[in-house]
């Protein structure tokens, strides 16, 4: 997206987003800026769409890893941190009706459920 907008190559484009995620400043920076903020909102939607794709199964993953050039980017790391509380909220008491279910099914033992309710909790008040 930065070679399209700034008609730049690949190389040089790559280059301006990994000294941006870096933190160090350049000539286009506030350029960089504007694309990747508008990049950050496209991908913020489809994680939150994956996410409730996946409240939906029965079991929920228990680590998401992020990789590539753009998992550095300071904008996806507040994107990620600024989550909605009510959103969060929400999803721990999914979880914890997921986990409930579990037990009345015999799936998990009510000592694990405890546990797995502890680190939803944990991560819930992160």
């Amino acid at each position: 997206m930065i070679a399209d907008r700034l008609e730049l190559p690949f190389p040089r484009a790559g280059a301006l987003k990994v000294d941006y995620a870096r933190g160090i400043s350049g000539e286009r920076e506030a350029d960089v800026r504007g694309i990747v903020a508008d990049d950050v909102a496209v991908w913020a939607a489809g994680v939150e769409l994956v996410m409730e794709e996946l409240a939906a199964g029965d079991q929920l993953p228990g680590r998401i890893y992020l990789c590539g050039g753009g998992s550095r980017l300071p904008e996806v790391r507040e994107a990620l941190a600024a989550g909605d509380k009510k959103a969060a909220e929400a999803q721990f008491r999914e979880t914890v009706s997921a986990i409930d279910k579990a037990i009345r099914k015999g799936t998990i033992h009510r000592n694990a459920a405890a546990r797995y309710r502890s680190v939803c909790r944990k991560e819930r008040d992160h």
